[in-house]
């Protein structure tokens, strides 16, 4: 199959494209080629982008109709025209996911520029304070300009100051209310204006209580949702507007769930807590696999971290969760950096939809 008429987003590629079937095989009934692209590695693309290297569609299709693909395709979102064997397609007819993994220079690349951030601009919403603010730190050490994103913090702006000074990347401050959906969208388009675009956003504000669910006040819930889900959707809507509009590959969105997401905390209860957090991870899984086009979506779910979220909890309590964890010990914000790092960064390019928990082995069997 020879691919004619290049797409216009697509530069620094040959006249032509040339397929040639890899196997052969039955599905439901239907027989189906797969067909693989020849010359894969010659590919010069634009930097962490590339045509998805196979296509899989029935033999009966006619060029007049469109079909989604089967199985890991159809997720991606992928669509082509239907053609006979051995005729053109254009490639402005298809839907093209782009990754950096089949960039020719991608895989001659040392493995620590996988993980550099430089020249990427990052929002972190919840920034000053716990984990949002080693999220900040780890960013910018990684060599990102990042936004920091606050409510209430006092001393957001000094913080934003000397993290930039440590680090020598360029972070600011911005106040904004997750809860809000005007108030954040309106903040995430400002900070893609100030620095021109954006390409990583952490959904991480959050709040967590304790109140007996037969007890539970309207207005708690209603909080509790406010900021843990509504607030984690109207940011990833903001941010993944700004990645479509950059183009295909553009955007890295992560968010701070939590292993309550995945079990009942003991002893506290937190039924609005665990529930707003299983509903993030679920949220973050559907937004992965409707963005496929164009960003990136995972999750982090930590467990017990050493941060002022925990310390106002008894003493009994906390010696409970020494019990159940294998390590006898809470998590240092600052051991979350690496994960947060990796999912930002082209060392994770084949990854989306995942919930990476750490959590010392406290949600093992």
């Amino acid at each position: 199959m020879v691919l004619a008429n290049m797409n216009p987003n697509v530069v620094g590629v040959a006249e032509l494209w040339y397929w040639t079937v890899l196997e052969s095989y039955v599905l439901n009934g239907a027989q189906y080629e797969r067909w693989i692209l020849n010359g894969l590695a010659s590919i010069n693309l634009l930097p962490s982008r590339c045509i998805l290297p196979y296509l899989d569609y029935p033999l009966s299709w006619t060029s007049d109709k469109v079909h989604s693909f089967t199985g890991r395709s159809n997720r991606s979102g992928v669509k082509v025209p239907k053609r006979r064997t051995g005729t053109a397609l254009k490639l402005s007819e298809l839907y093209i996911i782009y990754t950096p993994a089949h960039d020719p220079t991608y895989r001659r690349r040392p493995l620590h520029t996988w993980r550099s951030l430089q020249n990427k601009i990052a929002a972190v919403t919840g920034g000053a304070r716990g984990i949002g603010l080693e999220v900040v730190r780890a960013l910018a050490e990684a060599g990102a300009t990042v936004a920091l994103i606050y409510t209430s913090s006092k001393d957001a702006e000094e913080t934003a100051d000397k993290i930039s000074k440590d680090t020598g990347s360029t972070v600011k401050a911005y106040k904004s209310d997750v809860r809000d959906k005007a108030s954040i969208t309106a903040t995430i388009n400002q900070i893609a204006s100030e620095f021109g675009r954006l390409d990583i956003c952490v959904a991480n504000a959050g709040i967590a209580a304790h109140h007996d669910s037969l007890e539970y006040a309207e207005e708690d819930w209603h909080e509790m949702m406010k900021v843990n889900l509504d607030g984690a959707m109207w940011t990833a809507q903001a941010a993944g507007k700004i990645f479509k509009q950059q183009g295909p590959g553009a955007g890295s969105m992560i968010f701070t769930a939590s292993v309550s997401a995945l079990l009942v905390n003991i002893p506290q209860k937190q039924s609005a807590y665990n529930a707003s957090k299983a509903a993030v991870v679920h949220l973050a899984k559907c937004l992965a696999v409707e963005w496929t086009e164009f960003a990136r979506v995972n999750c982090i779910s930590p467990g017990f971290i050493a941060t002022d979220m925990l310390s106002v909890h008894p003493q009994e309590w906390r010696d409970t969760w020494f019990g159940l964890i294998p390590g006898k010990r809470l998590c240092d914000p600052a051991e979350l950096k690496g994960a947060y790092v990796f999912l930002a960064s082209d060392a994770s390019s084949d990854m989306t939809g995942a919930n990476l928990v750490i959590d010392g082995g406290y949600t093992l069997p």
